[in-house]
């Protein structure tokens, strides 16, 4: 799978860009982040309940971000590592961000996810599922907000 900047040759860091207002950028980056859950195929945390003694799955955020340190290398982040919107005066990368949002519509995957006991809930745990309706409501927010 090619990314957007490796399609166009443009792997070079950018200094600054304008196309993608940093509003813009926030509403992007907030879309794709409401849907990395259902990028949990691919970033699995198994987890243990003690209390029940029973293994859940969980999206394991700290994989996907070292995955897309190396997949997307130059998309903007925080003090501590992890993708962030720009800030005040902060220098972006405007086709970073789309290299992510083209990625997690390319892995996007359906899941169903709930409480493992609707009257304890000791734990929420999210079942993958080999479908992907998901994309199209995706596809509608990435798209509404362009």
């Amino acid at each position: 799978m090619n990314l957007y900047t490796e399609r166009h040759g443009l792997r070079k860091p950018i200094v600054s860009t304008s196309e993608i207002s940093k509003e813009v950028y926030t509403l992007l980056l907030n879309t794709c982040q409401e849907y990395y859950k259902n990028l949990t195929h691919i970033f699995k945390l198994q987890q243990h309940c003690s209390f029940v003694d029973q293994y859940y799955i969980e999206f394991d955020r700290s994989q996907f971000e070292n995955r897309m340190a190396i997949k997307i290398p130059n998309i903007l982040r925080d003090d501590y590592g992890h993708i962030a919107a720009p800030q005040y005066d902060d220098d972006y990368d405007q086709y970073s961000l789309i290299d992510l949002i083209e990625y997690v519509a390319e892995n996007i995957k359906d899941i169903s996810e709930g409480w493992n006991n609707d009257r304890y809930k000791n734990y929420w745990d999210i079942r993958c599922l080999d479908t992907t309706k998901v994309f199209d409501d995706y596809r509608n927010e990435i798209n509404e907000i362009f």
